[in-house]
């Protein structure tokens, strides 16, 4: 998206329109050649805001969470509960329009989920909508938490995401002007992400591969770890393989089947077949975006990305944000054709 004006040399007939958030204004002369010089965008408080279509509720925005550290669920409202989900899931100091796509990512994440408007709940956790397990839903911390991480920045950063939060109050994300069934995000794509039917089976038109060139700041893009054989045998045998001595007989190790994109899908390891997700939680790896090979008496794997790679990337939002793009020019990066809504009472 360039975002530049497009400035006037001769005007007779004027026509302006909306490209993402930035003006383009068209000038011509009718029956005559049309001329323009480009300028870098001023300030985008010219510009329009956007119409947020209504979603009316009959409920209390609330949630219930269930806290895995405490063992209980509590009722939240569901503003409050976001700024303890936004500032546990990106670095506070992220760039603010980050932070903002983040907010309202979460918040449609959380939408769907909840049971009193049809959504799963948390099916981990019975009379919970969602839960603080990152493995599973959503990370979140508490305010005293905060204290003890950032110290004595924690209220800097606390009122950053509050801000953030409150500054897209009740907005989610919609395809086809109802609500997303599912809003994911993860770290680092790696430069594309990933479609939602190669990671969950299941097809979904707003979450398709989109390159991004915006998270190669990210310390997660590549990245490299060693495997010893040693470590191999452990995890081969927790899963019930019996392998022989790998000092005597590297490991064997054949990628049988990569997606669009390059991330693996099924491997072949010393005979066993396995999918990439599953070799990525048997070695902690960061993605399924990898590549090894053996190196005296271990492996060498290079992974690219760290996550799942569906949805939003998170530092690639930052890295947009960084370049001037708006929380809304984020969130239509990384899901395609989708609109946004407001959610109220």
């Amino acid at each position: 998206m360039d975002r530049r004006l497009l400035y006037e040399f001769k005007s007779i007939l004027k026509v302006s329109g909306m490209v993402g958030t930035s003006i383009i204004i068209i000038a011509g002369i009718i029956g005559g050649v049309s001329f323009y010089l480009l300028a870098p965008s001023e300030v985008e408080e010219s510009t329009p805001p956007e119409e947020l279509f209504p979603i009316k509720t009959e409920e209390d925005l609330t949630v219930r969470v269930y806290f895995h550290e405490k063992d209980q669920v509590k009722e939240k409202n569901l503003e409050d509960y976001l700024v303890g989900v936004v500032i546990s899931e990106v670095p506070p100091n992220f760039n603010k329009e980050a932070i903002k796509a983040q907010a309202v990512v979460a918040r449609s994440y959380t939408y769907s989920r909840l049971e009193k408007r049809g959504g799963p709940g948390c099916n981990n956790h019975e009379n919970a909508d969602i839960c603080t397990n990152p493995d599973h839903c959503q990370a979140h911390y508490s305010e005293s938490e905060v204290n003890s991480i950032y110290g004595d920045k924690s209220e800097k950063y606390y009122n950053i995401v509050s801000n953030a939060v409150s500054e897209t109050m009740g907005e989610i994300v919609t395809y086809n002007r109802k609500p997303i069934p599912e809003a994911p995000y993860h770290s680092t794509c790696g430069g594309t992400t990933e479609t939602a039917g190669e990671v969950w089976q299941t097809d979904m038109p707003y979450l398709e591969n989109v390159e991004c060139n915006y998270c190669n700041h990210s310390s997660h893009f590549e990245s490299e770890t060693t495997i010893p054989f040693e470590e191999i045998e452990q995890v081969m045998s927790r899963e019930g393989v019996q392998v022989p001595v790998l000092a005597d007989n590297p490991p064997d190790l054949t990628v049988t089947e990569r997606s669009k994109i390059g991330r693996v899908k099924t491997v072949n390891l010393m005979g066993n077949e396995f999918s990439g997700r599953q070799i990525r939680q048997m070695f902690d790896l960061r993605s399924t975006d990898f590549d090894w090979e053996t190196s005296g008496d271990s492996v060498s794997v290079t992974t690219r990305g760290f996550g799942h790679g569906v949805g939003l990337c998170q530092y690639g939002a930052d890295g947009m944000g960084k370049a001037g793009y708006n929380y809304r020019d984020i969130i239509r990066q990384y899901f395609t054709e989708i609109e946004f809504g407001q959610i109220s009472k």
